[in-house]
Formats: structure tokens, sequence, C-alpha cells
């Protein structure tokens, strides 16, 4: 897996935590 799409996925998790905490 290619960095970008790591930090894609990271973003991807963050994003979906977030939006599950809110």
């Amino acid at each position: 897996m290619s960095p970008m799409s790591q930090a894609a996925q990271n973003l991807n998790w963050l994003i979906t935590n977030f939006v599950d905490n809110t």
C-alpha cells in the first residue's frame, strides 16, 4: 500500500470516528 493510500485511509478513519462521536 502506498503512503498516500495509507494517509487517505487514516483520514477516513479519523472522520468516521469523529462523526461517530458527535
